[in-house]
């Protein structure tokens, strides 16, 4: 015969309460229940269509679900219906590692028992931990009354039947500071069906009562073995949680008693590295609440520590104004890139905070009140500082060809009417940073985004300039496109062509060392190598520098090879990126111009071609901007490949 099953209950025999195990009106000692209308943001809960309202409990941790069928009589019913079961089990589920709730406890029961403190016999809050083998929780009073210590000596009637005839491994115990217990209703209840089918002689169906509580005893001590880990760990939690709170108030505390002493900016500086520092000295990180007496037999110990920083931080001071006046510098710096004269220059964020007139105001005495309107009374003065940085980073241009081409290069001054050597044709900057070669003609070198991604070099005594650097997230500032300051010097080499490379412009009967880039464009001329591939100048160049070693034979295009290249190159500009004049500078570009003129009719309402191709123009760091083009005559097709 299969056993009996076990009709789920709230609980055991001696929990008072019975199936409401949840209602709150068995707790003792929490103050009076509203039973009357709910208010606030509960009151119309109820009246929510049930699917909705079982969607919103079942992420509630069962504490706040319990709390929940306490807050009314209308809740209570809600929840202890049966077909809220599936709340309560998939509340259950979010908490990690809990055991599964045992088969003779409804769910609200076993949330009950884990996660309240309360009495299951009398609903007076208690200290106790549960006994999980009995599946409750005592208070002292009802524990005396509801359990047995040592069966042998217990204060059962059926004492005599226990120790002489019944095995002891057909109870539930539970052990506790060195005692044996038992529950005093399932012992008497075990026994009184032992009895009887001893006195009936019924050796087959003790047998079987003998084997269903063994293997129920096993399984229930598996199970509470279970609970006790899972409760020692959520104990243990606890506990390195308060001990957590502690050190972190200790630390608030002596924070503040260091602050008092007039140590701020080493403060400041020690937070944003989480205090690592002073968290060395162990009376800091103590677990314990600071006292006075305490503070003073630490004080010389971190004030020390806190002299040793500002002895190897002498800036802490500047730096902790600076702080103060970042907000309104990065406000500042967004109305900025938005001038006219900055976007025609294409100033990033990070050149305009650079500048001297904005460092001068950054710069001020700390005791001067730094908003966002000390800074943009600059704006009238934009034009002449986009100008200056213009020249600037000429200036920083010339200097790498002047450092390269010394005995080599006529200068600017060497050049007939004083043409600037940054002109000339053979003038090429090399990018240290890009994976390929990535040659890179003047202008267009101006937009090369290697170099709006990478901060300058400043050297150690520019105190403003490096803490600007590295306390701006510039990069939520500027998310599409690299806000960082012009730096030729750290980024860019000079290119200087081959000597097969110079022929290729002699081939067009022109001087290298004097003709310009403007001058070798007006031309208009292409070349063909190998009787193959049709090539703008710039992309000969690049292919004779690429290929130096092979041997290709170049000649100049016929007007008819022109011709077809002019076309196939408009053709391949359309599918090449394209920005939008009215957007701000390096805000977005477009895949392609058909992508681009939409973008004008949707944004910009401007739909006619002819105005639209006035406000696009290519793509500045590419090599199409550049006039790189390379024509496949076997696939009539363009492209810029050079390689």
């Amino acid at each position: 015969m299969p056993p009996k099953k076990v009709k789920r209950s709230a609980g055991s025999s001696d929990v008072k309460g019975g199936g409401n195990a949840g209602s709150k009106a068995q707790v003792k000692g929490h103050g009076k229940t509203s039973r009357g209308r709910l208010q606030g943001g509960l009151k119309d809960m109820l009246e929510m269509p049930i699917e909705i309202i079982q969607e919103i409990l079942q992420y509630l941790h069962p504490r706040d679900l319990l709390r929940l069928s306490w807050v009314s009589k209308s809740f209570n019913t809600f929840l202890m219906r049966k077909s809220s079961a599936y709340i309560w089990k998939q509340s259950l589920k979010k908490v990690h590692n809990l055991p599964p709730c045992p088969e003779q406890l409804i769910e609200p029961a076993w949330v009950t028992l884990v996660f309240s403190s309360h009495c299951a016999s009398c609903g007076a809050s208690t200290t106790s931990e549960p006994y999980w083998e009995f599946y409750a929780r005592f208070c002292k009073r009802c524990g005396d009354a509801k359990l047995i210590i040592d069966l042998e000596w217990g204060a059962s009637r059926h004492s005599e039947l226990i120790r002489d005839e019944i095995p002891a491994n057909m109870f539930n115990m539970s052990s506790r500071s060195g005692d044996e217990f038992y529950l005093k209703s399932e012992v008497e209840e075990v026994a009184e069906a032992y009895k009887k089918l001893l006195e009936a002689g019924d050796e087959e169906e003790l047998v079987k009562l003998i084997g269903r509580r063994i293997l129920h005893v096993k399984k229930t001590e598996k199970h509470a073995l279970l609970c006790a880990r899972w409760a020692d760990s959520q104990a243990r939690m606890r506990d390195a949680e308060q001990r957590e709170q502690l050190r972190a108030e200790r630390l608030q505390d002596i924070i503040s008693r260091l602050r008092t002493l007039g140590w701020g900016a080493e403060l400041s500086y020690l937070k944003r590295k989480g205090y690592e520092t002073l968290l060395e000295h162990r009376q800091v990180r103590m677990p314990k609440k600071l006292t006075d007496h305490a503070w003073e037999n630490m004080r010389d110990g971190v004030v020390d520590i806190m002299r040793k920083v500002r002895n190897a931080h002498p800036n802490l001071r500047f730096h902790m104004m600076l702080q103060k006046r970042l907000d309104a510098l990065q406000d500042a710096l967004k109305e900025f890139v938005m001038c006219p004269e900055a976007q025609a220059a294409g100033l990033t964020m990070g050149d305009i905070a650079l500048m001297q007139e904005v460092r001068d105001i950054m710069c001020s005495p700390a005791g001067v009140r730094i908003e966002k309107g000390n800074l943009t009374a600059l704006r009238d003065q934009m034009g002449t500082m986009a100008e200056r940085w213009r020249a600037s980073t000429h200036d920083d241009l010339r200097s790498l060809l002047a450092a390269d081409s010394v005995g080599k290069q006529p200068t600017g001054s060497d050049l007939p009417n004083n043409v600037d050597p940054l002109e000339l044709a053979v003038t090429m900057f090399r990018c240290k940073l890009h994976l390929s070669r990535g040659e890179v003609f003047y202008p267009n070198v101006l937009q090369h985004h290697c170099l709006r991604n990478h901060w300058p070099k400043l050297p150690p005594s520019d105190i403003y300039g490096n803490y600007i650097i590295n306390n701006i997230s510039w990069w939520s500032l500027s998310p599409t496109f690299g806000p960082c300051a012009f730096s030729a010097k750290d980024c860019l080499v000079v290119h200087k062509p081959s000597k097969k490379a110079l022929e290729l412009i002699e081939l067009c009967g022109k001087d290298p060392k004097t003709v310009t880039a403007k001058e070798m464009d007006a031309m208009g001329v292409r070349f063909v190598q190998d009787n193959g591939d049709i090539m703008t100048w710039r992309a000969a160049v690049i292919r004779q520098d690429t290929y130096e070693w092979c041997r290709s034979s170049w000649r100049l295009a016929t007007p008819e090879e022109v011709a077809q290249a002019r076309g196939l190159e408009e053709k391949s500009c359309r599918k090449e990126k394209w920005t939008c004049t009215i957007c701000p500078p390096r805000s977005k570009y477009f895949p392609s111009l058909d992508a681009a003129s939409k973008h004008l009719e949707s944004t910009h309402d401007v739909k006619d071609r002819g105005t639209q191709r006035e406000h696009l123009v290519l793509y500045a760091d590419s090599p199409v901007a550049c006039g790189v083009f390379t024509i496949s005559r076997q696939r009539r097709s363009a492209n810029t490949k050079t390689r």
